[in-house]
């Protein structure tokens, strides 16, 4: 264990600060009291450690394996020590043992390529590997699903709840959990649009539904919150476009087309003469540039 190595909680210590089995995260601090002893390869969440491990192989080895994951979280041997070597002091794993015997069993009458025959084929007959399987002892398959119903019970890290640690409960409880995240909807694009619009009918919410999806007039309404033109407003707004502006020499459908396309200049006009009209006085924040030709765009970030 060093700082930054990624660890997984094999225990609940503080449900309600989410300590829980299962939550993991990153060493930022370690107290060195007592040498500290290798994890099984499954908990340690693949951690590298890059600058080396001091091993010792005596009595203080306690689990099966445990030398070979203290030296199998290294990518190189150039820091790595080992103070005291006893073979005696090695424990295997029975069961392991029996798995990889059995294992050698099948690769030994199998037939293969050059390459795996080199590198996969083992050195004995199999007959060999049959007699040394039967003198190990077979492992007991039920009681190890015993000892593996009897392990501590999952706790989830959204609600803190535990259930039975096996995949189906877990599974199960992850379907109905009270803190599961809300999945993205997956509604067309006509439903979200009529959602959004039923979300309007908020009481006190003000929202004018277009008569068209370019409705230049609805569209002010809704972004000043209040009624604040009519169509009559908006034609009127076009035409004192046009007869402040004869150089152009446009024509009126040029700037109110139908349902409600309206050009942006008479969208302005139709704020400007009213507020002209009640304040005497307009105050803008943008710049009015009509573009005529592409060269018009060129800067303007359109």
């Amino acid at each position: 264990i060093a700082v930054g190595v990624r660890v997984m909680l094999r225990f609940n210590i503080d449900v309600a600060d989410k300590l829980v089995n299962g939550a993991c995260g990153i060493v930022q601090h370690v107290e060195a009291e007592d040498t500290g002893e290798a994890i099984t390869i499954h908990k340690s969440q693949a951690a590298t450690c890059r600058q080396g491990a001091h091993c010792k192989l005596d009595s203080t080895v306690t689990q099966q394996g445990q030398a070979y994951v203290a030296l199998s979280r290294c990518p190189t041997r150039q820091h790595c020590t080992l103070e005291v070597f006893n073979p005696n002091c090695l424990k295997f794993n029975v069961h392991a043992e029996w798995a990889l015997t059995r294992l050698k069993v099948q690769q030994a009458e199998q037939a293969g390529s050059e390459l795996w025959q080199q590198l996969m084929k083992p050195p004995h007959s199999r007959q060999h590997y049959m007699d040394e399987l039967a003198k190990l002892r077979r492992p007991n398959l039920p009681g190890l699903e015993e000892q593996n119903s009897q392990q501590l019970p999952w706790t989830c890290p959204q609600c803190g709840q535990e259930t039975a640690n096996t995949k189906a409960a877990i599974a199960a409880h992850k379907r109905v959990c009270p803190k599961k995240a809300a999945k993205p909807s997956r509604a067309k694009p006509k439903a979200i649009r009529a959602s959004e619009d039923t979300s309007h009918d908020v009481e006190g919410e003000f929202f004018e539904k277009q008569e068209a999806a370019r409705c230049g007039q609805h569209a002010l309404n809704n972004a000043l919150g209040f009624q604040f033109c009519t169509a009559d407003d908006m034609r009127h707004a076009a035409e004192t476009f046009l007869f402040e502006n004869p150089d152009l020499q446009d024509e009126l459908n040029m700037h109110a087309g139908a349902g409600g396309d309206y050009s942006i200049e008479v969208m302005m006009m139709a704020l400007r003469s009213p507020a002209m009209a009640r304040y005497d006085r307009v105050r803008w924040c943008m710049r009015d540039h009509r573009a005529t030709c592409v060269a018009d765009l060129e800067g303007t970030g359109v």
